[in-house]
């Protein structure tokens, strides 16, 4: 939930929490998030999860992949 807040935020739309529920019931969460990140074959497996099985809009799934890295940066930031 941290992280659809953020993007949310980031992104200056509220949908992106709307997400939690569909993500939660699909079991999708940030460790599968991680794994993505510099693994173009998982990174293609959860994009395909999220349009295709949790029905993701597009946009939406491209920028929760594109984005993470960015906001784990963002905690490390953090004082």
């Amino acid at each position: 939930m941290t992280y659809l807040n953020w993007v949310a935020e980031n992104q200056r739309d509220p949908k992106y929490i709307d997400l939690y529920d569909t993500l939660y019931r699909s079991k999708i969460g940030i460790n599968l998030f991680k794994r993505a990140c510099g693994n173009e074959k998982a990174a293609d497996r959860l994009y395909h999860q999220l349009t295709i099985d949790c029905l993701v809009k597009l946009g939406m799934a491209t920028r929760l992949l594109e984005l993470f890295q960015e906001w784990q940066v963002s905690l490390a930031n953090i004082d």
